[in-house]
């Protein structure tokens, strides 16, 4: 197995932000969010986790 060093790890994690960043984006975008979950999810854990409830109940 190939070591990986601190700027290849810190370029994988950068570009898998991105890329879940996006996929967000085009879900609040096109509306494929299950409501209901998010409603659900935002009153377990309060409407500061906003971002996370958005991110789970995305539909893929």
């Amino acid at each position: 197995m190939a070591k990986t060093t601190s700027l290849g790890l810190w370029s994988q994690r950068l570009l898998a932000a991105i890329f879940l960043a996006g996929q967000v984006i085009l879900h609040l975008l096109t509306g494929k969010i299950h409501r209901r979950n998010t409603i659900e999810q935002m009153v377990t854990v309060g409407p500061e986790s906003l971002l996370i409830a958005l991110l789970t109940a995305t539909d893929r």
